[in-house]
């Protein structure tokens, strides 16, 4: 008898923390109090160290990157694009969701 209550516990356990509601990379940024504008100028590390790693990269061959994050909030689910200049500042941003397409004013270089 206390061989099945020890077996029904694990099991309750392991379905339990099974069921719970994970993320495997919980990125969050936070639109609400601020805006992607403010990140203009900003360095890539100070980004990353914001933000976390971001989930892919692309090196142009005229200098410079462009970075992707994902965009979780309770109002828009997508990808934010911020693209950096030759010195690793960021220059230009972009965000696609479901409510379409929008993009920083400041163009790079």
């Amino acid at each position: 008898m206390c061989h099945l209550r020890i077996v029904f516990v694990m099991v309750s356990l392991l379905a339990w923390g099974c069921s719970a509601n994970y993320t495997a990379v919980p990125i969050f940024i936070d639109t609400e109090s601020e805006s992607y504008d403010a990140w203009i100028g900003t360095s890539k590390d100070d980004l990353v160290k914001k933000n976390g790693i971001p989930t892919r990269c692309h090196t142009f061959n005229s200098a410079g990157e462009a970075c992707e994050w994902p965009v979780r909030l309770r109002t828009e689910a997508g990808t934010l694009t911020v693209q950096f200049d030759a010195k690793g500042n960021a220059c230009q941003w972009s965000v696609r969701d479901l409510f379409g397409d929008r993009e920083s004013r400041s163009r790079c270089s």
